[in-house]
């Protein structure tokens, strides 16, 4: 008898699975898998202009999954796809938006999936994108310069020493040349191995461009600004007294940071519009894949002495000084162990050309809040422009600070970060700060 009743009730089970409704397809999936199909179907089409059209609206559908589904397992594959389609877009057109489109969805790729699946023949394109397609060698080869490091013993990372020795060898010949520029002639690079079809165009190699003058025009105003107000969402960031949290003041700095600079002409991206979590990582990325001009991180700044007090700014460097450690392992909400020595390495060899540039602009925007809210508000305590191991700032590929605007713990200046008057006071002193490392950047340059 127990035995029957055993049996009947697996036969009840398999009787159910038998008819379960199957699993329901998720939509991220669903989203990726009707576009990467239509993609496969399209591949092999001849080039018109209505396939080129479908070709756009596939790549706006991987675009539209990652931003719409935050966490997908498909968002690095989706970025991929994307910047493939317009880098083949403009192997056949040469239309410059497809390459712009290209290389911010590569950024994007590498910026927020650095370990995924697709990391490296992402960066690899990229190197490639700026390379062939923009001519501008030297950022290509930090990108080659990577892969190679990081994927040695792959086939991308093999390519990629090729790349960065070609190109060594191309400046190297350019050099030489340059003392007889009417006699020189032209070297060419050194021959490419085969590469697949779909990237043989745009890995096309090229010859050295001519000698530039040795004296170069004024640069252009600042285009675009990267304003990331830190924390936000779930991360509340410093807690100071009256429950004021860190996420919501330079929320509200950075909005009338941003308005300030529109109206003089600069376009601004905020890595965050309103109460939201944004990766560290994916901060640096959004000012890589918007070619910003300056990437600036807000913060106001805590301590377990209630009578600290002051404004420090900071640019990414190595250090041993144990206060600017603690305050980077504090900022970045991990230990400090978590960011591996290669990260380090790999953004030291971008970093390592901004240097100089994001010195210069954290004493600007270091030394107009110490006077500007000092003259109207009373002195402000100057703890100065230091270095320091943000892991918000690794990998960032233009001018990049993080500003500690004051303390939240310290009962007085807590209370003024807490109004608008104060937060506006704070946005123009930082909006005269930037305007003084344009008109030193300009000065620095024509000399």
């Amino acid at each position: 008898m127990q035995a029957r009743r055993i049996f009947l009730l697996i036969a009840l089970l398999l009787s159910f699975n038998r008819d379960a409704a199957p699993a329901p397809v998720s939509q991220d999936r669903q989203l990726y898998l009707s576009a990467k199909n239509e993609y496969d179907q399209l591949a092999n089409s001849k080039l018109t202009p209505q396939t080129r059209a479908r070709l756009e609206k596939v790549a706006e559908r991987f675009e539209r999954l990652p931003q719409e589904f935050s966490k997908s397992r498909y968002g690095d594959a989706a970025y991929y796809n994307a910047g493939k389609i317009h880098q083949e877009l403009y192997e056949s057109s040469r239309e410059e938006r497809s390459l712009d489109r290209a290389i911010r969805n590569f950024r994007l790729l590498v910026g927020k999936y650095p370990n995924g699946a697709y990391a490296a023949e992402g960066r690899y394109r990229l190197a490639m994108a700026l390379d062939a397609g923009k001519g501008d060698r030297r950022d290509a080869r930090q990108q080659y310069a990577i892969v190679a490091a990081k994927y040695s013993r792959s086939d991308w990372g093999q390519r990629a020493r090729e790349r960065v020795a070609a190109l060594d060898a191309a400046a190297e010949q350019e050099r030489k040349q340059r003392p007889q520029p009417a006699a020189a002639q032209t070297a060419r690079p050194v021959q490419e191995p085969e590469v697949p079809k779909a990237v043989a165009l745009v890995d096309k190699p090229r010859d050295p461009a001519p000698a530039k003058p040795a004296k170069p025009a004024a640069p252009p105003a600042l285009r675009k600004i990267v304003i990331d107000p830190g924390h936000g969402g779930k991360d509340p960031g410093a807690i100071g007294l009256d429950g004021i949290a860190e996420k919501d003041i330079v929320l509200g700095v950075a909005r009338r940071l941003a308005d300030k600079l529109k109206a003089l002409g600069i376009d601004v991206v905020l890595t965050r519009k309103d109460d939201r979590f944004i990766p560290l990582e994916e901060r640096t990325a959004i000012a890589n894949a918007e070619s910003a001009d300056l990437f600036i991180s807000l913060h106001v700044n805590a301590s377990p002495n209630p009578e600290a007090r002051g404004v420090e700014t900071y640019y990414l460097d190595n250090t041993t000084d144990e206060a600017a450690l603690r305050m980077a392992a504090r900022e970045n909400g991990i230990a400090r162990d978590k960011i591996s020595d290669l990260q380090f390495i790999l953004s030291d060899m971008v970093q390592n050309l901004k240097l100089e540039d994001s010195i210069t602009l954290a004493h600007r925007l270091q030394g107009s809040v110490v006077t500007q809210v000092g003259g109207r508000y009373g002195e402000v305590r100057d703890l100065g422009v230091k270095k320091a191991q943000f892991y918000v700032l690794v990998g960032a590929r233009m001018p990049s600070v993080l500003v500690e605007m004051f303390f939240v713990t310290n009962r007085v200046e807590a209370r003024a970060l807490a109004t608008d008057e104060y937060q506006q006071a704070l946005a123009e002193a930082l909006f005269d700060g930037i305007k003084k490392y344009q008109e030193t950047a300009q000065v620095v340059k024509n000399l």
